[in-house]
């Protein structure tokens, strides 16, 4: 699980990032990002209810959670995320999930450049 420092959980900062943040939109996802002027990133996570039932939903949250988890070094600091899983997101495996996420995030240069291994 995330740490709480790493979360975003307030919903007028969910609202304050669709609004005046950028995105970045893939077949899986939507990321909503926007820079937060802390010294670390805050993620946010939203699955509709268009996913799926509840197992499905959950089982989307915690592969992007962890892919979150697994790639969080290598994003530049200072910036809110929220990542909006799409339909097809539904039905996809892991690792086109993850796949997807670097390459959004490559595309809106949050990668930090030593780290990528492409």
């Amino acid at each position: 699980m995330l740490r709480r420092n790493l979360r975003l959980t307030n919903g007028k900062l969910f609202h304050a990032i669709y609004g005046k943040g950028d995105k970045a939109v893939g077949k899986f996802m939507v990321i909503y990002l926007r820079r937060n002027g802390l010294d670390h990133n805050r993620y946010g996570f939203s699955v509709s209810k268009k996913i799926g039932n509840a197992v499905e939903r959950n089982r989307v949250k915690r592969r992007l959670r962890e892919t979150v988890r697994l790639h969080h070094h290598r994003l530049l600091d200072g910036y809110d995320l929220i990542m909006v899983a799409r339909t097809a997101a539904g039905n996809t495996k892991f690792l086109n999930l993850e796949n997807e996420f670097i390459s959004l995030l490559t595309e809106k240069k949050l990668i930090k450049e030593c780290e990528s291994h492409d």
